[in-house]
């Protein structure tokens, strides 16, 4: 399992590159004592069916299932 990092790049499945913006909670439900979920902000930084600078959002776990950090 990859540990995310902000500023970092990290490609797809589909080899489109992208960088993560800022890892974000989620607080719905804080307030009731519900652990806040991350959420990942990412820029796209590939052309593709979306343009080059397009922002993204997907939860943690789906992030770190489908991305792998570029070194």
């Amino acid at each position: 399992m990859i540990q995310l990092q902000e500023n970092k790049i990290y490609k797809h499945l589909s080899g489109i590159k992208y960088k993560i913006n800022n890892i974000l909670l989620d607080a719905t439900g804080y307030e009731k004592g519900i652990e806040p979920k991350k959420t990942i902000l990412y820029t796209q930084l590939d052309a593709g069916k979306f343009p080059v600078g397009t922002l993204w959002v997907r939860e943690e776990q789906d992030f770190k299932n489908n991305f792998e950090l570029l070194k």
